[in-house]
């Protein structure tokens, strides 16, 4: 049960092998699991290649969900890239590129 009402969802329009991507997936999970937020994450590929791809880089216990090829572009243009919701309010996106950056969220004080 997660402590927190907030959610990390991770947007990936199609699986590709970038190397960049996966790193900066695994490193949210920690994220997510350090500051116990759910982390989930949406894909318009076909659930055997998300499924695949999940077991090839040790994400295998994530959560995915499908959607929209054209509903994740618009919420966000980066793939993968990385969406934090709480109480179905976007408190913050992120490139992968800038995955770090989660990490000095204050899940604490976010409203404040």
């Amino acid at each position: 049960l997660f402590e927190t009402d907030y959610g990390l969802q991770g947007l990936i329009r199609a699986i590709r092998k970038d190397k960049n991507g996966i790193e900066s997936m695994q490193r949210v999970k920690e994220i997510a699991a350090q500051h116990n937020v759910n982390y989930i994450f949406l894909t318009a590929s076909l659930p055997e290649d998300v499924e695949k791809f999940l077991q090839d880089n040790q994400l295998a216990d994530m959560e995915f969900f499908l959607a929209d090829d054209k509903a994740i572009e618009t919420m966000l243009r980066s793939n993968p890239g990385f969406i934090l919701i709480k109480d179905a309010i976007v408190k913050g996106k992120w490139h992968y590129r800038n995955y770090n950056k989660i990490r000095s969220v204050d899940f604490e004080n976010l409203d404040n």
